[in-house]
């Protein structure tokens, strides 16, 4: 069986930083894929500061913005984020392949 959380079966684990990770999985009922965002910190303010992020992402809906579908605690209280799954490469890795630094490369190079 895989790891749980919430709702959502893990897939696999997408990234890894020091104050969190990210992870690719499966909501058990309705088989929507989603980026699970765990906070690894256990620093009051850095958490916080991760659920002020969620809230505020949560309310706001734009064609920019990742949507949050849930926010929500594992057993042992670490908080996490689950948010709308974009396949991609991430900021860094197109910004080290040669990314646009103004506004018309920036929308073209995010396709």
């Amino acid at each position: 069986m895989r790891e749980q959380i919430g709702p959502y079966e893990v897939l696999e684990e997408l990234a890894r930083g020091g104050q969190g990770a990210v992870l690719r999985a499966r909501h058990s009922d309705l088989g929507t894929i989603v980026a699970i965002k765990v906070l690894l910190d256990s620093d009051p303010e850095t958490r916080g500061r991760f659920q002020r992020e969620g809230r505020t992402l949560a309310r706001l809906r734009h064609p920019n913005l990742l949507r949050v579908d849930a926010l929500g605690e594992l057993p042992d209280g670490t908080p996490y984020m689950a948010m709308e799954f974009i396949r991609g490469r991430d900021l860094a890795t197109w910004v080290r392949q040669g990314g646009a630094t103004g506004p018309r490369g920036a929308r073209s190079g995010a396709q």
